[in-house]
């Protein structure tokens, strides 16, 4: 996950991103004397006495729940969504995306075993990319979790390369805890 800021002191340009969920809030203020950015609309809010209410964005939220681009509930405040980036210069916000969930890719897809044939190239393939390197050998961190598995598994079954797993203990867990952590055995 990302979401990152850059400002570019020589051309006066701000450059943001937000990641494929938007996991982090960015908020937009622009005027005439001011930009400011951040990742809390209650500072944008105090600090430019921002407290008009947009009519737009409730009337979106009653039709439709979730904004139909980048308003947000208070009048001169845009928000970054998923899939977005920024670049604001000399007062001009301009956002697009550089992205998009296209579904209709799945749209020759039926039954659930068509669906699970599906996943299962597409985990196959971007564990096979990353395990292109010139490296003899690859790490892989196990966690706990299913995912760090499943990716550490299919890379030794695609035998690429040379594996070697790390994980982590936590020795003050107990019982079922310690369990449910514990990748030992596995890593090697």
């Amino acid at each position: 996950f990302f979401c990152f800021i850059i400002f570019d002191p020589k051309s006066n340009t701000i450059f943001a991103a937000n990641d494929h969920i938007g996991s982090e809030n960015v908020y937009i203020y622009n005027s005439t004397n001011h930009s400011t950015l951040s990742s809390d609309i209650r500072t944008l809010r105090t600090t430019h006495k921002l407290n008009e209410i947009n009519p737009k964005r409730l009337e979106t939220f009653f039709e439709f729940i979730h904004p139909e681009s980048n308003e947000t509930f208070f009048e001169n405040i845009l928000q970054l969504n998923a899939f977005e980036m920024l670049e604001l210069k000399k007062n001009n916000a301009k956002i697009e995306s550089y992205s998009s969930f296209n579904a209709s890719k799945y749209d020759h897809l039926h039954s659930e075993e068509d669906f699970i044939k599906e996943y299962k190239r597409v985990f196959t393939e971007s564990v096979a990319n990353c395990m292109e390197t010139s490296q003899l050998k690859v790490g892989t961190a196990l966690s706990g979790g299913l995912d760090s598995s499943s990716i550490t598994s299919k890379a030794c079954e695609l035998g690429f390369k040379e594996i070697h797993s790390y994980t982590a203990t936590f020795e003050s867990l107990q019982g079922n805890d310690y369990k449910k952590t514990s990748e030992l055995k596995y890593a090697k």
